[in-house]
């Protein structure tokens, strides 16, 4: 009973929202790493503008025009195609390492790889 209450509130909460939203984050093993981004709005919302990354000086990029703000190495900065959309009430996987079928099934299908060509880089090595 108090599963299905929890689920009735976010779903209440989801339903009023009038921006993307984060709704599955998983971040181990590593080749399980996956985000998924729902458009919960009635209106297909583009992402041409839109960035993702691990970094928390993400906020550079538009503050101090730094389009690398995090560690080569460590951190990733990449982002959406200009022709990317999510439309009305749709969502988008993005698997962050290339053998996320070896977890998931060769059946499971993302619409992006962070580590592959899928996404771009903001500057070589971001």
């Amino acid at each position: 009973m108090k599963k299905i209450f929890v689920f009735c509130i976010c779903s209440i909460l989801i339903a009023d929202t009038d921006h993307l939203v984060f709704n599955r984050i998983t971040i181990k093993p590593d080749n399980a790493e996956l985000i998924s981004i729902k458009n919960p709005t009635s209106e297909s919302i583009s992402l041409n503008n839109y960035y993702i990354s691990d970094n928390p000086d993400y906020y550079e990029i538009q503050s101090e025009n730094n389009l690398s703000p995090g560690n080569f190495a460590n951190d990733f900065l990449v982002r959406f195609p200009s022709s990317t959309l999510i439309d009305s009430g749709d969502s988008l996987l993005i698997a962050i390492q290339s053998e996320y079928k070896s977890y998931y099934g060769e059946d499971f299908e993302v619409d992006f790889t962070l580590i592959g060509n899928d996404l771009l880089e903001t500057e070589p090595g971001s």
